[in-house]
């Protein structure tokens, strides 16, 4: 058990699960490296575009980049911090180019009808079940809210078990807190929302000024970043780059 002053939590180096019931796809023996591709995440993988992540047998071996989950390990690069509300907050002690594995979200896998699932501190997983990170859980769980998030969570099946994988949006600087959009879902809760970012809704999980999508950051010539990255310099100058 981590405690710490206020922080208290069991961490959780692996998930522990719960009365489940859910289909969970299983890693074929991909083609890439029959067809020369240089790495397994591409739309041709039969794996990575089912949101499967291939197995230790991929023939690709260390080429494969669809085994982050069971490979990548950056936990010990990240840091639980106080922020200037007084709640708190996870930073990176390294960066990560736009697109990158930061870690695995962990906790206790319940079943959506456990009348034990944490409203406040968990994550949908799968169409059955969710991530209950009350009190057994990582770092990760201390991801705050953003409205303009750098980092973006997906959903990978990985050895007959779905876990969910935190990917960065952008290129993240060293000493940039990571931050994750908790979706509409979490309006109802009325919480002020304090990322201060252009379009911020006030309220989390409220209407946005605007979207913002991954996809948005790879064309800064759109009009959607050309506006933002307009705002960025009239109000925040280079605090956060724009990529």
């Amino acid at each position: 058990m981590y405690q710490s002053n206020s922080l208290v939590y069991v961490q959780c180096n692996r998930n522990a699960f719960f009365d489940l019931n859910d289909y969970i796809p299983n890693p074929e023996i991909c083609s890439c490296a029959n067809e020369n591709r240089t790495n397994c995440r591409n739309y041709y993988c039969v794996n990575w575009t089912r949101g499967v992540e291939c197995s230790p047998a991929c023939p690709m071996g260390i080429d494969c980049s669809n085994r982050p989950i069971q490979m990548i390990s950056n936990e010990d690069n990240l840091e639980i911090f106080i922020t200037k509300h007084c709640n708190f907050g996870v930073k990176t002690n390294i960066s990560f180019d736009r697109d990158t594995f930061i870690a695995e979200y962990k906790g206790v896998i319940r079943s959506n009808n456990d009348p034990l699932l944490s409203e406040n501190y968990s994550m949908d997983l799968g169409r059955t079940t969710a991530i209950d990170a009350s009190l057994w859980c990582n770092k990760i769980r201390f991801l705050n809210h953003s409205c303009l998030p750098n980092a973006k969570s997906y959903l990978f099946a990985v050895d007959g078990h779905w876990r969910l994988a935190i990917f960065s949006m952008r290129n993240i600087s060293v000493g940039e807190e990571l931050t994750i959009d908790y979706g509409p879902n979490f309006e109802e809760n009325q919480e002020i929302c304090f990322c201060q970012s252009p379009n911020c809704a006030g309220i989390i999980g409220g209407n946005k000024n605007f979207e913002f999508e991954m996809e948005d950051w790879q064309y800064p010539l759109s009009e959607k970043a050309y506006n933002l990255q307009k705002i960025f310099n009239e109000n925040y100058a280079d605090n956060i780059p724009i990529y």
